[in-house]
């Protein structure tokens, strides 16, 4: 097992994501909420890390795993043949056009600087079709404007602010704001505006 200040990456081998820990529970829990939102779907999970998670959205017919990290890929492909999992940025994601279903952004978001998190809601929009879904958890920044203690997180937003920037190109299906570690954060399911 490997000892973790923060548990960034999630993987099997970190101390908070072993059998009964809270990481481990967090994991499972979203992308159980995220699982229910991709019936028959094809799905594209970033960032993925090794893809732990995006290998346990079992209603999805196909499902992509990306991640920056080339080593996250490597281990993933040696763990999971139920997804396809590539290199990639979230700023320049290497998918075809309206090719997805459902992107899934499940606590990489604050993972990137404000101006690229604008650069990956165009990306995400150009990916999914027309009919997708995007579902997002955010850790918000705390009433106070202060950044949480995370130093991988390069900028929380605030409520207001990411719903500013999500509505540029979504509407919003589900919008909740959940505890996490006893702070904020944004869960939600959007449905694309017209792209025409």
């Amino acid at each position: 097992m490997v000892k973790s200040e923060v548990a960034e990456r999630a993987h099997p081998s970190l101390d908070g994501f072993q059998k009964n820990q809270k990481y481990r529970k967090f994991l499972f829990d979203r992308y159980a909420w995220a699982n229910s939102y991709c019936y028959k779907s094809t799905v594209l999970d970033i960032p993925t890390g090794i893809g732990w998670g995006a290998s346990r959205l079992y209603n999805a017919k196909l499902v992509y795993g990306i991640d920056i990290s080339p080593s996250a890929i490597f281990d993933g492909k040696s763990r999971y043949n139920n997804i396809i999992l590539c290199i990639g940025n979230m700023t320049a994601i290497p998918l075809a056009d309206n090719s997805i279903d459902v992107t899934i952004c499940l606590d990489g978001y604050e993972h990137i600087f404000l101006e690229d998190q604008y650069k990956f809601l165009d990306e995400v929009y150009r990916v999914t079709k027309d009919d997708g879904l995007f579902i997002v958890n955010v850790p918000l920044i705390n009433e106070d404007k202060e950044k949480g203690s995370n130093p991988y997180h390069l900028h929380e937003p605030s409520a207001e602010e990411l719903c500013d920037m999500l509505i540029r190109n979504f509407y919003f299906v589900v919008y909740g704001i959940d505890q996490i570690n006893g702070l904020p954060c944004v869960r939600s399911v959007c449905k694309l505006r017209n792209k025409k």
